[in-house]
């Protein structure tokens, strides 16, 4: 898995292996050291793949609690959700990332979250 994250030292945007994301590096632009921002350092920062890390849904689960997010779910998160699909550009983040319930994660499939939200309430109304 690639991690692409803004260097702290030039703020460009940088990528590395995910295995190397806690080692010391050095920004080839200014010539400092530097270690690359982790997810609960840098939310914007993202990974190639659709699929995320453990520390990722730590940081998504601490940031935005452990229910579902859909207004009026009171069952505990089962997985994270792309709020914008992966498929449409949305990146695996922190940014990027809510908790949901089976059902509604099922329910919005490979829809971005607002606009389903919308149309299903639309629908239970």
């Amino acid at each position: 898995m690639i991690w692409e994250f803004k260097c702290p030292v030039c703020k460009e945007w940088k990528e590395i292996d995910w295995d190397r994301k806690d080692i010391k590096h050095t920004c080839h632009k200014m010539r400092e050291s530097y270690y690359p921002p982790n997810p609960a350092k840098q939310h914007d920062a993202y990974l190639d793949t659709h699929n995320w890390t453990i520390e990722m849904e730590e940081i998504v689960v601490k940031l935005r609690g452990e229910c579902c997010v859909v207004p009026g779910c009171i069952k505990r998160y089962q997985t994270l959700d792309h709020r914008i699909p992966y498929s449409e550009g949305g990146r695996t983040s922190v940014e990027n990332f809510f908790p949901m319930c089976y059902e509604h994660n099922d329910a919005k499939g490979d829809m971005d979250y607002d606009d389903w939200l919308a149309e299903y309430y639309r629908k239970i109304n």
